[in-house]
């Protein structure tokens, strides 16, 4: 009997051992986020850098466009264009016109889901502190002790979830999920921030991926040639 009290006694340590193991801490967490969002976005503050975007449809680049980007005084990025619109030629006869419309109709969806995700970067610590504070964040645990995520709703509108992936041990960025909608609530789109981090430490997004699967359109936006204020 004795025996059998301390085996239960053991099994029941171990299980509790294996859920705390399995169970991240939220506000360590939420903090980590808010430290890594303000020290990043300080940082970048120091630097200029080149964005590239993008458009492709199947394995043909339907379009490339290229900004130099610094941070400024009001902590917004400003951004000058660096590639000068290509030309259009003029539709000719009925056919032509309706395929222009078509392209003209896809370039505007385009322009306002690659804006819509502009909206989301980089993730606004004070908003996700916020949401976090009215207890509607989750957290899942991918490896335990080591990388999990943490679900942000209703961050810019209805309907719509920030994701913030973290490794525990490193304290970096695995990378940040958004979902949200661009026209109508059944407009959906999904884009993925890839972070990466300069040779001083600053973690930055290095590249968004946004898929529009009804257009077949992919969409990426690169951050690099990253150089400091004055150099």
């Amino acid at each position: 009997m004795k025996n059998q009290t301390i085996g239960t006694l053991l099994l029941a340590f171990c299980l509790a051992y294996s859920v705390s193991a399995q169970t991240a801490d939220p506000k360590q967490a939420m903090a980590q986020i808010k430290t890594n969002l303000e020290t990043s976005a300080k940082n970048l503050a120091t630097y200029t850098w080149v964005e590239t975007t993008t458009v492709m449809k199947g394995d043909e680049i339907k379009s490339q466009t290229q900004n130099q980007c610094s941070v400024g005084p009001d902590g917004k990025v400003k951004k000058v264009p660096l590639t000068a619109p290509a030309p259009q030629e003029s539709p000719r006869g009925v056919r032509g016109k309706i395929v222009e419309k078509k392209k003209e109709e896809l370039g505007d969806h385009i322009k306002r889901s690659v804006a819509k995700v502009q909206e989301y970067l980089p993730p606004n610590p004070e908003k996700l502190q916020a949401i976090y504070a009215k207890g509607q964040t989750s957290i899942k645990v991918l490896e335990a002790n080591k990388k999990y995520t943490l679900e942000f709703p209703e961050y810019l509108q209805p309907g719509d979830k920030v994701s913030i992936t973290l490794e525990l041990q490193k304290g970096l960025f695995d990378g940040i999920e958004v979902l949200t909608t661009v026209d109508n609530p059944q407009d959906k789109i999904v884009f993925n921030l890839i972070y990466s981090v300069l040779a001083d430490g600053t973690e930055y997004p290095s590249e968004t991926r946004l898929n529009l699967p009804g257009e077949g359109i992919n969409i990426s936006i690169k951050n690099d040639k990253h150089q400091k204020v004055g150099m």
